[in-house]
């Protein structure tokens, strides 16, 4: 019987957290966020002090990306 190693941060943000954003499951998301997170953004109004700033944006963006046109097209957007 071969014994899994123990699972890396960059496989659980690969396969775990990347999976669930996809699925728009934000308390699998929330269950794998650290209490103590921080969300460093590249731009200052992305930085989120934190775990409750985080989940909050996420809700935001995942309900946009739900009611956004886009979403629900299969039609690319067009270039004008």
């Amino acid at each position: 019987m071969t014994m899994r190693r123990p699972r890396s941060n960059l496989e659980i943000v690969f396969a775990d957290w990347l999976d669930a954003m996809r699925r728009g499951d934000l308390q699998c998301m929330a269950g794998l966020l650290d209490p103590n997170a921080v969300h460093q953004g590249i731009r200052p109004e992305w930085v989120r002090s934190n775990r409750d700033e985080i989940l909050e944006s996420w809700h935001r963006e995942s309900v946009i990306r739900r009611t956004s046109p886009r979403s629900s097209s299969s039609q690319p957007a067009s270039r004008s």
